[in-house]
């Protein structure tokens, strides 16, 4: 396991069997997310940059030796990054945030570890998934719509849309409306769907891709901040909670919210009821794969797949 520290500007190494770190690899500036590689042999770290120039970068890292092979430059404040199914091409969401919001994605060629083209996607992009066939790549992009008087993002006011490139020629093909302040986004292993969350909404976007509309609309919890979408296992899957929090598994038929129990030690999960947890809450239920959209300090909600 990989784990970015802005504060120190390194990735530590997670030995998974027995939770000790194991090396410590310094990087550049403001490391903000990892993607590896499919095939475990590399590591892609985004380093969004500091003041005065915010210049961002990729540190590759190899994991044989959990050292740096090469650093990549890209443009301001890159946030998102993701690497296409075939390990060709690394995709990197650039914010451009100082001066001018002109977001873009880098392209880097993992054989060269040269950018070889720059996307256009516009105003305040995060978030990046790549689709399962690796054809399309789908960025998350903020469009301001004002500040408070300090100064301070007003995510309220902002509205929000997923771009749709294309991997093949590197260009945008679609932009799809969603909530206010988009910030991650996922897509479903089917590559029938994506999921992305409203910051400033307190929602997440179901889209489908056959169409590029938004099918539906779920009240979350709120500022939520990640999607995931993966297998959870019975008692072995730990979250991390800041305090009260609840599931709100998703019906896949009606596409509605309800509420479930999550007790902190070990307990059941029900439906129509609430829980106060804990810092730390097992998932007591065996799934194929679930959607999780994280909140402030919760899980919002969950949804099975099929």
């Amino acid at each position: 396991m990989y784990v970015a520290n802005a504060a120190s500007n390194d990735i530590s190494v997670i030995d998974t069997a027995t939770n000790n770190v194991t090396a410590t690899v310094k990087v550049g500036n403001l490391p903000y997310k990892i993607t590896v590689a499919p095939d475990g042999k590399k590591v892609y770290a985004v380093n969004s940059g500091i003041p005065p120039d915010y210049q961002g970068t990729v540190s590759v890292i190899d994991t044989a030796t959990n050292t740096i092979t090469t650093t990549v430059n890209v443009e301001k404040n890159p946030h998102g990054i993701a690497v296409t199914p075939d390990g060709t091409k690394v995709y990197v969401v650039n914010s451009n945030s100082y001066p001018y919001y002109k977001g873009t994605v880098s392209v880097i060629d993992t054989a060269t570890n040269n950018v070889t083209a720059t996307v256009n996607v516009g105003s305040l992009p995060h978030g990046i998934a790549v689709s399962p066939n690796g054809t399309r790549a789908y960025v998350t992009v903020d469009i301001p719509g004002g500040c408070s008087g300090k100064g301070n993002i007003d995510s309220t006011s902002h509205t929000g849309t997923v771009s749709v490139i294309d991997t093949t020629k590197n260009e945008v093909i679609d932009r799809v409306s969603v909530g206010n302040y988009p910030y991650e986004v996922a897509v479903t292993p089917d590559g029938n769907e994506v999921y992305a969350v409203n910051y400033g909404s307190n929602t997440t976007s179901v889209i489908d891709t056959a169409t590029n509309n938004v099918n539906t609309t779920v009240p979350v919890g709120r500022s939520p901040i990640a999607v995931g979408i993966g297998p959870v296992i019975k008692s072995s899957s730990t979250i991390g909670l800041g305090g009260t929090s609840f599931l709100k598994p998703v019906n896949q038929t009606e596409n509605q919210a309800n509420d479930t129990e999550m007790t902190a030690n070990g307990g059941t999960a029900g439906k129509q009821k609430r829980e106060s947890v804990t810092t730390q809450a097992s998932i007591p239920f065996l799934s194929s794969t679930w959607v999780l959209v994280a909140v402030l300090g919760a899980v919002a909600f969950v949804r099975k797949m099929n």
